[in-house]
């Protein structure tokens, strides 16, 4: 054999551009030829041979990128892109082929890989007869826990804010909005800030937390959960009992009938005195068809019957305040459903001088 020279070359009708962009064992049509040396026992005269035809066919490639989860930390994320053929693998990037791409939102996205021109020579993309091929890559969201509420959603009216802890709360993945339910005012509304969220009045109310989209239109987290989008977060703020508390238990004979003052106060000597909580007074009280009142009425001859007199209120309207309880002092009796006035544990009793 060491009487033998092989020789390759490109098949004959070959472009000068393709020979001298191309090395021995670039995929091509080659012809190969065996030359025989001086000293050659075989049948060919020194120097004869013939010229054979074959072809080297381009690897197929097949490109791959690993997905990641989006971290809020990193300003952008580069793919990591794996391009295996069926007899190359782990192509060098940069060498055999080229991309420039980079993304920071949770997203599934088309990253361009281009054939450099020497891969050109010796590669193809499976699927395509480009030079450049479009390879999927996601970036997943981060899971997160969902808001939940801590302590008791429901508490009672006590004339100041009341604020519950919101858990889990993450502003950079969530936006929220508040359902102020039939209150519609806003000074009325129940508010959201720094994870806490605080309501004075009466009302049931609902604050809702959904996820953030990003800029491509998804979302960078997720809930770990397989609960709906939204997170209703509801508390409730329940009417208190209101104290009436009346001063006077009696009158003499003859006297004109109590009239009770409206206001904290022992007006025309008949106390009515209201158990407002905090800084609250009688603007509490809806309209102004609310009274207090007995049945006893002075006659004609300046006189009146004596016996003992039940304390009523009538056209009692709060949003805070109830108007029904117990005998301990608070607004109790009937409802205005069962009759068109309460009464209240106090009575007064007419007696004679």
């Amino acid at each position: 054999w060491d009487k033998v020279n092989i020789q390759y070359r490109f098949k004959q009708g070959a472009t000068q551009s393709s020979i001298d962009r191309a090395s021995e064992g670039d995929a091509e049509d080659w012809e190969v030829r065996v030359v025989w040396g001086e000293g050659a026992t075989y049948n060919l005269a020194p120097g004869q041979s013939e010229w054979f035809a074959f072809h080297v066919d381009k690897d197929v490639l097949v490109a791959t990128a690993t997905d990641v989860t989006y971290d809020a930390d990193l300003n952008s994320q580069t793919p990591k892109i794996t391009v295996n053929g069926k007899y190359n693998k782990n192509l060098e990037e940069g060498v055999d082929f080229t991309f420039d791409f980079s993304a920071s939102d949770a997203w599934t996205y088309d990253v361009p890989l281009t054939l450099t021109p020497e891969g050109q020579t010796k590669y193809t993309w499976k699927d395509s007869n480009d030079t450049t091929v479009k390879v999927k890559w996601t970036i997943n969201p981060d899971r997160i826990d969902r808001p939940t509420l801590s302590g008791d959603a429901t508490v009672v009216y006590k004339s100041e804010d009341q604020t519950w802890a919101v858990s889990n709360y993450l502003e950079a993945a969530m936006e929220y909005s508040v359902n102020c339910g039939y209150h519609g005012s806003s000074d009325d509304c129940v508010k959201f800030s720094d994870g806490t969220i605080t309501a004075r009045d009466v009302g049931e109310y609902t604050v809702t937390f959904s996820l953030k989209k990003n800029y491509c239109g998804g979302t960078n987290y997720e809930w770990n959960s397989e609960d709906p989008e939204e997170v209703n977060l509801t508390v409730e703020i329940t009417k208190a009992n209101l104290v009436l508390t009346v001063t006077v238990s009696s009158i003499t004979y003859g006297d004109e009938a109590p009239v009770f003052s409206s206001a904290d106060s022992t007006e025309d000597n008949y106390g009515l005195a209201f158990g407002w909580l905090g800084t609250d007074d009688y603007e509490q009280i809806a309209g102004d068809s609310f009274k207090v009142y007995t049945d006893y009425v002075r006659t004609d001859d300046g006189q009146g019957d004596v016996g003992v007199y039940p304390v009523k209120y009538s056209g009692f309207e709060s949003r805070n305040y109830n108007k029904g309880g117990n005998t301990d002092g608070t607004l109790s009796g009937n409802s205005d459903a069962e009759a068109p006035y309460n009464e209240l544990p106090y009575t007064i009793e007419v007696e004679y001088d």
